[in-house]
């Protein structure tokens, strides 16, 4: 895992919000000994993790959007 694995996750959860459709992550059983993008890449053990957190970050803020649309007397 590299040291900013939590920055990965916090980056990739801020253009899910903002709306991004497609999401780019490289992925290496042994980022250490990848080719190209190691210190970038995440474990594919951890791509469970990855996928859940990114679903919970789709769920909220489809939920506040959802609360704003109703104190906003939206649809």
């Amino acid at each position: 895992t590299p040291d900013g694995i939590m920055d990965i996750f916090h980056v990739t959860a801020q253009g899910v919000v903002a709306g991004a459709n497609m999401i780019l992550v490289d992925f290496h059983p042994d980022p250490a000994t990848a080719l190209v993008d190691g210190p970038q890449a995440l474990r594919l053990r951890e791509l469970p993790w990855f996928l859940e957190d990114i679903r919970l970050a789709r769920e909220t803020y489809e939920r506040r959007r959802q609360l704003a649309a109703e104190q906003l007397g939206q649809p």
